[in-house]
C-alpha cells in the first residue's frame, strides 16, 4: 500500500508536523480547537473531529460553531470517545442539532466522514 493512502489517526497533541507533511490525508485529534485551527490551516489533508468536547463546546458556543464554520469540509462528528455510553452520543447530537445549522450537521455528521473514508 502506498504511503499517500495510509490513513493514522492521533489521539494526543504531539508532534504531528512531520506525519501531516508525509500523508495525503491525515486525522488529527486534538483537545485545543485553537492548535488544530493552525493544522487545518497549514495542511489541507489534515482533518479532526469534535469528539469529547461537549463541555468546552457548551461553555463558548459560538467559538466552536466559528471553528467548525471555518473548516466545514475537515471535522468530523465523532463518538469514539463515547464508546460504550449510548447516552452520551444522543447527547452530542441534540446539542448538535441546536448547535449547528443543517448544512454544517450534514457535513459534520456525514459528507466529511464519506470522502475521509472513501476508498483510494
Amino acid at each position: 500500500m502506498p504511503y499517500h493512502d495510509v490513513h493514522i489517526h492521533f489521539f494526543h497533541e504531539g508532534p504531528i508536523d512531520s506525519f501531516l507533511l508525509d500523508f495525503r490525508r491525515m486525522q488529527g485529534f486534538g483537545g485545543s480547537r485553537k492548535k488544530m485551527a493552525h493544522f487545518l490551516s497549514k495542511y489541507e489533508h489534515c482533518y479532526t473531529d469534535f469528539s469529547s468536547l461537549l463541555p468546552y463546546m457548551k461553555k463558548d458556543p459560538a467559538a466552536y460553531r466559528d471553528f467548525i464554520s471555518s473548516f466545514p469540509d475537515r471535522i468530523l462528528f465523532g463518538s469514539d470517545a463515547l464508546f460504550g455510553v449510548p447516552s452520551m452520543v444522543k447527547e452530542y447530537i441534540e446539542f448538535a442539532d441546536g448547535f449547528l445549522d443543517e448544512t454544517l450537521r450534514d457535513k459534520v455528521g456525514r459528507e466529511n466522514y464519506l470522502r475521509f473514508h472513501r476508498p483510494g
